[in-house]
């Protein structure tokens, strides 16, 4: 691991321990439907968005209905209750087409209690992208 992903990671590991309490590890305790909004920091200001995560153990998916982005999510490690999952973005995403789209990125949650911390990183022209939630259980819209 290179020293900007350590740094990434670390920076993303510091966040979700501000965001969650610790609770046991195990899929069953993030399996499922979480909503919330995220509050994404680019060099030059901020936003905030509605995401739905749905996770399913080893897989998963996400969706930004304000972007018109979705993605799946592959679980990359578990470590101290913190799942890592890269995110790969399969709808809206950004190009010479599509410049209001979304790119790819890592995703770290931890449970803490009813909720779920999430970090979410990633490089968009050469310029960190950050963003942050604290989800909370929806209802199941996967068929």
């Amino acid at each position: 691991m290179g020293k900007v992903s350590a740094l990434i990671c670390s920076g993303l590991v510091a966040a979700i321990t501000a965001l969650a309490t610790p609770v046991l590890a195990g899929d069953d305790q993030i399996t499922g439907v979480w909503m919330g909004t995220m509050r994404q920091i680019y060099t030059d200001g901020e936003d905030k968005y509605p995401m739905t995560l749905n996770i399913l153990g080893m897989t998963g998916d996400t969706d930004y209905p304000t972007y018109k982005c979705s993605g799946l999510l592959r679980r990359l490690d578990i470590h101290d209750g913190q799942t890592i999952y890269a995110e790969t973005i399969t709808r809206g995403r950004y190009g010479p087409d599509n410049k209001d789209g979304c790119v790819d990125g890592f995703i770290v949650v931890k449970r803490g209690g009813e909720t779920l911390g999430l970090a979410w990183a990633g490089v968009f022209n050469g310029n960190p992208i950050t963003a942050t939630a604290v989800l909370s259980k929806g209802l199941s819209t996967s068929q």
